[in-house]
This record gives C-alpha cells, structure tokens and sequence, in this order.
C-alpha cells in the first residue's frame, strides 16, 4: 500500500517537471517537492485522526449512539482526503496514514460495541472490494483480447 501511494506522489511530482530539462537544481527541486507532499498528507492523515480521537474520546457521542463513532471514524478519512486535496498534497497518502493513526488511538477509544462492529464492517467491505477487483480481471481480459 505503501508503495502505491509513494508511486501516486512520485507521478505527480514528476509530472510538473515533464518539460523540465534534467539537470542539479530540477532534481533536488523535485525531491523537495516530493518531500513536501508526502510529508505534508502524512502530517494531515495524523492530525485528523487525533482530532477523531479527541472528539471522540470527549464527548458521550459513542455512549449514546455506537453508530455515530464509526460515522466519525469513516467522515474523518474522507474529511482527511478532501483537506489534502484542497492543499494540493496527496490524499491517498493522507488516507493511508490516518487508517494506520486511527487504529493506533481511536479504535481503543471505541466502545466494545463499536469496536466489534467497525472491524466487522471494515472485513465486509474489504471482502467485497478484493471480490469485486479480482472478479473483473477475467471479463477486462477477455475484453481486451479481441
């Protein structure tokens, strides 16, 4: 995973520097604005979810309502994309980083119940994806071998 979004950073760093000729100050250029973009989502992707965490840990929102604490867990990955799409950094990779964030504090700021039904739904949805990623390779196949 890790791996594909240091690839989507890459690409889009890259991409800028298209028409670029290649020289010392295009390179070092480039990684500075690799750096910048990687670093700055990783840094949004954390923040985001320590503050899912605070809020949660807080307030009684999950003792009186479970469903809402997986509302916020899952708001605060689209609310980390969406930030580190409008500073123009990656938000796959601010996604990634407060997936890894958010289990390490919020989970265990969960209520048992929520904490059951968060990972089954996060399986669930994970089994469907897998399932519906692999099942498509067979037809795109035989779609593009004519």
């Amino acid at each position: 995973m890790l791996n594909d979004a240091v690839s989507i950073v890459s690409f889009k760093t890259l991409g800028t520097f298209y028409t670029s000729p290649l020289n010392a100050a295009t390179f070092f250029k480039a990684m500075g604005m690799f750096l910048l973009i990687f670093v700055g989502a990783l840094i949004i992707g954390i923040l985001m979810a320590a503050f899912v965490s605070f809020i949660l840990r807080r307030t009684d929102i999950g003792r009186a309502h479970q469903p809402m604490e997986i509302v916020f867990i899952v708001g605060g990955a689209y609310l980390s994309y969406f930030v580190s799409d409008f500073a123009k950094l990656s938000g796959i990779v601010s996604i990634f980083f407060y997936g890894i964030a958010s289990r390490h504090y919020t989970y265990y700021v969960l209520s048992e119940e929520s904490q059951h039904g968060s990972h089954w739904i996060f399986e669930y949805v994970t089994t469907v994806l897998k399932t519906a990623t692999m099942g498509s390779f067979p037809f795109l196949h035989r779609l593009f071998q004519r």
